[in-house]
């Protein structure tokens, strides 16, 4: 109530009926709250570099205003809704003025249309303005909504059917709005500080847990890599032999096309001076890298870097690091050695292992 869509429509009220697709609105089945769980979880990736709380837990419009937004996903009719997938008042954060999302436009009801759409309206809350293209021989009329392009595409685009979608900065070729999509957002929400060391100098120890003989010692981290070009670093004491060195990011939701992910992570292995051992990256089109074995040539202090990377050019079909962030995981699992505080990096032991995720 007393909302803009109020106003506009010259109404005292917007009834909009529950997300549903078996029919029966008054309860959620197992795949309607599958779907509801796989919504949030894409939604808090999107917006994990920021600090602020994805949640399915109606707060009341009081606790939001000012602070919050509130996005509407209704399956019935609406009668403050035309035929868009969604809408929402650009700059209307924390105005008491929701978003809304038509579930049976989108798929209809498929949950990587509806997170996409969720992100991308909100995202019209905060200030941030549409994707597309501008005039081109190929394209004589532009479009006001840019699909992508290799297996990418701009959330404030048309993101439904690519794997990666991400905010962006207009870096592809013909992009008609350079806007900073990150910038804007933090207009409003605040970025994550970094959480862990920025350098070797001061990188984070992966503390080593003693275990029984001959069993891998274990150590874990979690945290979001939260700004373009940031680099977390960790270190971990190790004998001389073989490692076995594991990146890994949250995984993609969905299932064939209907997918998406935002991390595309790399990690860079160093010795006790600083040089660089390995660098491990994804194949192309992947968002990790696969395991890798790395050689510790003596007893010493290791280190290993983890950032978001990017997928070929902007400009030639890929994308850039720039939005190429999110939550991951960084664990360490080792053959112990005689001395609790090393990690023992014997052939065929897991000297050290990280989980972005």
């Amino acid at each position: 109530m007393n909302s803009d869509w109020n106003r506009l429509h010259g109404i005292s009220t917007i009834i909009s009926g529950p997300y549903d697709k078996d029919g029966d609105p008054k309860t959620f089945n197992a795949e309607e709250v599958a779907d509801i769980v796989a919504i949030w979880r894409a939604v808090t990736e999107d917006f994990a570099p920021f600090d602020v709380d994805v949640t399915t837990i109606d707060p009341g419009d009081t606790a939001l205003q000012g602070v919050g937004q509130k996005t509407v996903i209704f399956s019935s009719s609406n009668c403050a809704f035309g035929d868009a997938g969604g809408i929402a008042f650009i700059g209307s954060f924390g105005q008491n003025t929701p978003c809304f999302v038509a579930a049976p436009k989108l798929g209809p009801n498929n949950p990587k249309f509806i997170w996409e759409a969720v992100s991308h309206e909100v995202g019209h809350t905060l200030g941030l303005l549409h994707d597309g293209l501008l005039p081109s021989p190929s394209s004589p009329q532009g479009n006001p909504y840019f699909m992508g392009q290799g297996n990418w595409a701009p959330i404030m685009g048309l993101p439904y059917y690519m794997a990666v979608t991400q905010f962006d900065a207009g870096e592809y070729a013909n992009a008609n709005n350079p806007q900073d999509d990150l910038a804007v957002i933090g207009k409003t929400l605040p970025r994550l500080p970094q959480q862990f060391g920025s350098s070797i100098s001061s990188a984070t120890p992966l503390t080593v847990m003693p275990a029984a003989v001959n069993v891998a010692n274990t150590a874990h981290k979690e945290g979001v890599l939260s700004f373009d070009s940031q680099a977390d670093y960790f270190s971990f004491a190790a004998d001389a032999g073989s490692a076995t060195i594991s990146l890994g990011v949250t995984p993609t939701f969905g299932q064939g096309s209907c997918r998406r992910a935002n991390l595309k992570a790399a990690a860079t292995v160093y010795n006790d001076s600083g040089a660089v051992l390995q660098t491990i990256q994804p194949a192309a089109l992947a968002m990790s890298p696969p395991v890798v074995t790395v050689q510790l040539p003596n007893r010493a202090v290791y280190y290993v870097s983890v950032a978001g990377i990017g997928e070929g050019a902007p400009q030639a079909g890929g994308y850039s690091s720039y939005g190429s962030l999110g939550c991951r995981a960084a664990a360490a699992a080792a053959k112990p050695s005689h001395k609790a505080v090393w990690v023992h990096g014997a052939a065929g032991a897991a000297a050290a292992q990280l989980a972005v995720g």
